[in-house]
């Protein structure tokens, strides 16, 4: 491997995932996933952390549609942790 090119590799890499990142999937567009939180969209919703952390979910047969929206100057996550510490654990990230 020449020199530098593990660089170009890495660049390559995080540019496709920020495409993939950025344009929205058919199947979301099937769903009627937008990435905006309409008010009454979501049947279910809960507060966490004084209503700084919302999380809103829809359950329609085999699919669940899910909206987080949180007062913070970054990222937010949520994980469901299936064994212990978050091992093997779903997650949803967002920013």
């Amino acid at each position: 491997m020449v020199r530098g090119s593990s660089t170009v590799v890495t660049t390559l890499t995080l540019m496709a995932l920020v495409i993939l990142l950025l344009v929205p999937s058919p199947a979301a567009a099937e769903n009627g996933v937008d990435g905006i939180i309409e008010e009454d969209e979501y049947p279910l919703s809960v507060k966490l952390g004084d209503g700084h952390f919302k999380m809103y979910w829809d359950i329609q047969g085999d699919i669940i549609k899910m909206g987080l929206s949180a007062e913070a100057s970054g990222m937010i996550a949520l994980g469901w942790e299936p064994t212990r510490r978050m091992l093997d654990a779903d997650m949803i990230i967002g920013y």
